[in-house]
């Protein structure tokens, strides 16, 4: 019955709004007014009797033009309820252009409805600028102080989705925060919160982060979508997170009425409804299902759980490649084709194909996610009969950020004695003994290392950085991407030639010993200074190769079996219609119109001498156009798409 009663309410919120501006026409003031208490009533929006108050107020002083703006704020909600965008974006101008005649300052109420429907167009930028002056303008009225909150909130929300590191932004708002986390207005924004600090730590792998998260669920509430999966995780890695999950499964509130969270329940409790793989499912949901259920597959093996495996993939492949998704996602995908392909006997070939029918980001990705990857490569090996190439990648995963008391040869070996025999006979490999062995290498990665390595050298190439240890302190630290890169193939691969490193470090192709010595001896002497006392970079007739004392390497956001010279994933080569929503981890938006070299540097995930010498051959080959000089310099690509980046 209230299911009823609130969908008639919804379906006749246009023809209300409608009858109040006739009412209203007529002149008759009063009954407007008491038809939209009457409609805010019906909504529920007294809740926490504000609105209710306040119009009450207007009731009684008859202020007739406060009530204008509140049917039109009112109006601007509705229509963008209801996904009628450019309805919202009308009422918002008629809203700016009444303030502006009759001499009103806009208030932080209208930034903040402007910044919405930004949102809903997925216009990032331009959202996080009305929500920075909603929350300005807002803190100075105590009236206002609750769009403060939502505002600063939904600006940190714009800057995740742009790529900014909100780690800070989001310590100030929990601080501001705390004072009204217990009031029932901002219960939702409490759970938004905790799914924010949730894909947060999972970017970091701060474990311990996310375990506090799940401990602090509160069944009673509504579950943000993203706070179920990140559980489901945890799930599937410490047995001690199960009973927060189960809790989470129990949910019976209004979490149940919004489709992507009904969608991340049932992936818990391992259903699949056919209609879920259907539109408007997002993609990167579907592809959060496909490794949630390859890993339970991989953990009771059975024809049934491989079907379902199966239709999802299936479902992925015939994707037109209009949506986008953030590069974490493309490596869950990536390996839950690499692990059905090992266990099921597909073709490598099939799993190349789907990754690649998926526009991704250019975003750094989740180093759990590329340990799960180096792992794979070490099965593939044993499979392939590599067993040397395996050994050191399991050994790098058993180091990696480990104390150097730890020993990774050791470990590999015992993996490889027991799965080994297991990978060797023929397709049927899912044998117990070898699953158990298989989630006994998986689990130690899923471990932050302790980091307290006495001397020794840590690349970070999420954020190309070279840090020196001494007596577990960074003594010296240096950021460079191709500094990073020819660290990074060195210490793992051995000696390497010039025409590997030109492309690796630097992404050009066609090695030319005239014009690219001096580039290649530019960087090894670069190299030599930071290493300097502890190692030496030398060349020797067209090899490179690396002299360490420091035998305690650290390797953080790296796969390290999978160096091809500036690997990126596809972008489609048309990125002029790209645009995710915010539920989804998205890219950074178009690259149309005039832009700055920093904007294309932004959105190609590169280094800015990388964005410069692709700009460069861009211009020499007419892809692009530029206009003014210095730092006003900006660039257009004239035929509404980006070159493809093969060539670079």
């Amino acid at each position: 019955m209230e299911r009823t009663l609130a969908d008639s309410i919804q379906s006749n919120l246009p023809q209300r709004v409608e009858l109040m501006w006739d009412i209203r026409d007529q002149g008759d003031t009063p009954r407007c007014q008491e038809e939209y208490l009457n409609l805010c009533l019906d909504l529920g929006l007294n809740q926490t009797k504000p609105l209710a108050s306040r119009i009450c107020q207007l009731l009684d002083m008859g202020v007739n033009g406060s009530l204008t703006q509140e049917i039109l704020l009112l109006e601007i909600a509705i229509w963008r309820g209801r996904l009628e965008l450019d309805r919202a974006d009308q009422a918002l101008a008629e809203l700016e252009k009444y303030c502006h005649e009759k001499m009103i300052p806009l208030s932080g109420r209208f930034q903040f409805q402007a910044g919405l429907n930004c949102l809903a167009r997925q216009h990032f930028e331009k959202g996080s600028y009305y929500f920075s002056l909603a929350k300005r303008q807002s803190e100075l009225r105590e009236s206002e102080s609750k769009i403060s909150v939502k505002a600063y909130f939904n600006l940190i929300l714009c800057l995740e989705v742009m790529g900014h590191d909100v780690n800070s932004h989001l310590k100030r708002f929990r601080s501001q925060f705390s004072r009204w986390q217990n009031e029932d207005w901002a219960r939702p924004i409490r759970q938004q919160l905790m799914a924010l600090a949730a894909r947060t730590a999972f970017d970091h792998l701060n474990l311990e982060e996310l375990r506090a998260i799940a401990k602090e669920v509160d069944p009673g509430q509504q579950v943000a979508f993203t706070m179920a999966f990140l559980s489901s995780l945890i799930w599937l890695c410490f047995p001690e997170g199960k009973q927060g999950v189960e809790s989470l499964v129990e949910i019976q509130t209004e979490g149940k009425q919004n489709w992507l969270s009904q969608y991340r329940l049932n992936t818990i409790k391992g259903l699949l409804v056919t209609h879920d793989l259907k539109s408007p499912v997002k993609l990167d949901a579907k592809i959060e299902r496909l490794y949630c259920w390859t890993h339970k597959w991989l953990r009771s093996p059975n024809e049934f759980g491989l079907n379902k495996v199966k239709s999802i993939v299936d479902n992925i492949g015939h994707l037109s490649g209009d949506e986008i998704v953030s590069m974490t996602t493309v490596k869950m995908l990536e390996n839950s084709l690499r692990w059905i392909a090992l266990f099921s006997g597909r073709p490598s070939e099939e799993v190349e194909g789907a990754v690649h029918c998926v526009n991704s980001a250019m975003r750094n990705e989740n180093r759990l996610l590329s340990n799960e990857s180096q792992l794979l490569d070490a099965l593939f090996a044993l499979r392939d009969g590599r067993v040397e190439l395996a050994t050191d990648s399991l050994k790098a995963i058993y180091t990696d950020g480990r104390p150097s008391h730890v020993d990774g040869r050791q470990m590999a070996d015992q993996f490889i004695s027991v799965f080994a025999s297991a990978l060797m006979n023929g397709n049927d490999l899912l044998v117990p003994e070898g699953l158990e062995i298989l989630y006994g290498a998986f689990r130690p990665m899923l471990v932050q290392g302790s980091g307290e390595e006495s001397n020794g050298i840590r690349l970070d190439m999420g954020r190309h950085k070279i840090q020196i240890v001494q007596n577990g302190e960074v003594t010296d630290e240096r950021q460079s991407e191709s500094l990073a890169r020819l660290l990074l193939a060195l210490s793992l691969n051995g000696p390497r030639s010039k025409d590997y490193l030109l492309s690796f470090c630097f992404g050009i192709s066609g090695y030319d010993p005239i014009n690219h010595d001096p580039k290649i001896a530019n960087l090894i002497s670069k190299a030599n200074r930071v290493l300097e006392p502890y190692g030496v970079v030398r060349s020797s007739r067209g090899v490179v190769f690396l002299e360490s004392s420091i035998e305690n390497w650290s390797f953080l956001g790296t796969n390290a079996y999978s160096l091809q010279g500036f690997e990126l994933y596809p972008v489609g080569e048309d990125l002029s219609g790209i645009c995710a929503s915010p539920a989804e981890d998205p890219g950074k938006g178009k690259l149309d119109g005039w832009m700055s070299r920093s904007r294309i540097q932004d959105n190609l995930g590169v280094s800015k001498a990388t964005a410069t010498r692709i700009i460069s051959k861009w211009l020499a080959k007419g892809d692009i156009e530029r206009k003014g000089n210095g730092k006003n310099t900006r660039y257009r690509f004239p035929n509404g798409s980006v070159p493809g980046m093969e060539a670079y």
